[in-house]
């Protein structure tokens, strides 16, 4: 499914919001202008390389909403009746990159600036036990183990 068919699919092609936002110079238009919709279907898949650092997937549900939302905000802005707004644009954007940042083969990498280095357990006198399973803690775990826990 292209792009403009999920726009249309979501809004309807006979909704008075999605045939104002292309047709803004005819008021008494009663459809929906398929040149504009194309035309802002192009500018939100050629965004997507660009802020979004992937071409635009019509099989990825995020760059599906992402895309329909980039087609509204372009319409928004692009019409002087509904209200030009480039915030819209700014946040299709923001989206786009919130997309590059999840994107394929991104990870966060391990990475640590500790100056710590664990040490190296003293394994002779048996069983390496941590320092809470201390005898001096029998009193305030429930169910201790009985006996010395270093010997077996």
């Amino acid at each position: 499914m292209v792009l403009s068919t999920h726009v249309t699919a979501r809004f309807g092609t006979n909704s008075n919001f999605l045939r104002g936002l292309t047709n803004h110079d005819d008021e008494d238009a009663a459809t929906v202008n398929t040149t504009r919709l194309g035309l802002a279907c192009d500018a939100a898949q050629a965004a997507f390389p660009v802020y979004g650092g992937q071409t635009y997937d019509d099989t990825n549900e995020a760059h599906i909403a992402a895309g329909v939302q980039g087609v509204i905000a372009y319409l928004r802005m692009w019409s002087t009746k509904q209200g030009a707004s480039t915030g819209e644009v700014t946040a299709f954007r923001e989206s786009l990159k919130d997309i590059a940042r999840i994107g394929p083969r991104k990870r966060a990498n391990p990475l640590t600036t500790s100056v710590l280095t664990p040490s190296v357990p003293d394994t002779t006198a048996g069983t390496v036990r941590p320092r809470f399973d201390s005898e001096q803690f029998d009193d305030i775990r429930p169910n201790p183990p009985q006996g010395n826990p270093g010997t077996t």
